[in-house]
């Protein structure tokens, strides 16, 4: 290992070793300040705060002007500020990503860059049904909405209800399965939703186990647990790696469908 590469490792165990650094850091990314300032700001004791400073200091991560006691990022600075940063922020991401991925089945290929700037809503204790409620909201709030899925929830049901009133286009794909307990359940709304002019059901055996929708420029994949209930949910935006993954994956399943007969029957 280089000399340069060793000071660099040095300098990100450095940042990393104090959650202060990178914060004191963060804050003179504004412009520079006096001390009286950072430490209202940090709410930090004033001797770590002293230590940490003087610590940046001497790494040339910050400057100090004796004259007005204020301390600023140094050019270097600013450019290892920026780059730590970003560094942290994506590690966080990945970490928030982890609920998905656990459920997510392992055998499809999704890139964890693919789904990096997609937000994410997974179960919790205190909020079991927040990714069911995020799909349904969109749905709902759409105009246009197109999607696979291997099960239809009671809550997409009834988001699907409401899309129906407001004349929302649809455009859905499904296993057999699905709209056989689709027509012994909820027998109302599938002949409403066969009925619709702004309804199209398509049926395939095809449909993976996971779920791919699209809401006018909104994409929304989600994740099944054991029981098949929705368990999280990644949300981006139009153009972005998640869509044109999704895009992909929703034509390559619809070239296995046909259209759902009258009555949840097949044609054939």
């Amino acid at each position: 290992m280089d000399t340069s590469t060793q000071e660099a490792l040095e300098t990100v165990e450095f940042l990393a070793s104090s959650p202060v650094r990178l914060r004191i850091c963060s804050v003179l990314a504004d412009g520079p300040q006096e001390i009286q300032a950072l430490k209202s700001r940090l709410e930090a004791p004033r001797s770590t705060l002293h230590r940490n400073l003087s610590a940046l200091v001497e790494r040339g991560i910050l400057s100090r002007s004796p004259a007005a006691n204020e301390y600023s990022l140094t050019a270097t600075g600013e450019v290892i500020h920026g780059t730590f940063s970003k560094a942290v922020s994506t590690v966080e991401r990945a970490h928030s990503l982890e609920p998905f991925l656990e459920y997510f089945p392992d055998s499809v290929s999704l890139t964890t860059e693919t789904i990096l700037t997609a937000e994410v809503v997974s179960a919790a204790v205190d909020a079991p049904f927040d990714p069911v409620s995020t799909v349904k909201s969109a749905v709902v709030a759409g105009e246009t909405v197109r999607g696979f899925l291997p099960v239809i929830n009671p809550t997409y049901v009834d988001g699907l209800r409401q899309g129906l009133e407001k004349d929302v286009r649809i455009e859905i794909l499904a296993p057999p399965t699905a709209y056989e307990r689709l027509a012994s359940t909820h027998t109302e709304t599938l002949e409403r939703l066969e009925a619709s002019p702004s309804v199209q059901l398509y049926e395939s055996s095809a449909v993976p186990e996971y779920a791919v929708g699209f809401v006018d420029e909104t994409v929304l994949l989600g994740a099944f647990d054991d029981h098949m209930r929705t368990h999280s949910v990644l949300q981006d935006r139009a153009g972005s790696a998640l869509w044109e993954w999704a895009h992909e994956r929703y034509e390559r399943v619809k070239t296995t469908a046909h259209r759902l007969a009258t009555g949840g029957r097949d044609d054939a």
